[in-house]
């Protein structure tokens, strides 16, 4: 399993950030491959909540398709776009994650998506050119 390969990379990694105190982000897939849902690795998102200096972003949904394709996240329509980031926001509020910031795959993201984020209450965006303050609430 993805989640289980990596947890541990990622649990060192961030055991070392936070004995420096330095602050840093985790990007979460809800549901990796259409296969891995985080509500399934309750260990894991337990870990990851106990982490202090950190953000957590949503990474989309999927990240890759079940046939492993990677997602084309940026060429969505505005529809498929807000069931998507509604059903991985729903899978994080279901494990207790709450996350204002999100990080499209390929870090590729279009309008009628900041539009959609927006909706949703998030109030920044990570592409692969710039951070996008999507509200100024914060």
């Amino acid at each position: 399993m993805h989640v289980l390969l990596f947890s541990s990379k990622v649990f060192k990694f961030a055991y070392e950030l936070e004995s420096l105190n330095i602050s840093y982000n985790m990007a979460l897939v809800s549901f990796f491959n259409e296969k891995q849902d985080l509500r399934t690795f309750p260990e894991f998102v337990d870990q990851i909540k106990s982490y202090k200096a950190r953000e957590i972003a949503l990474h989309y949904l999927y990240l890759k398709d079940k046939n492993g394709q990677f997602d084309d996240f940026h060429g969505i329509t505005k529809s498929a776009t807000e069931d998507e980031i509604r059903a991985g926001l729903d899978i994080l509020d279901e494990t207790g994650i709450k996350v204002n910031v999100f990080i499209p795959p390929a870090w590729k993201l279009n309008d009628s998506s900041i539009k959609v984020l927006e909706k949703f209450g998030f109030n920044l965006a990570e592409t692969q050119e710039v951070f996008i303050l999507i509200s100024n609430k914060a």
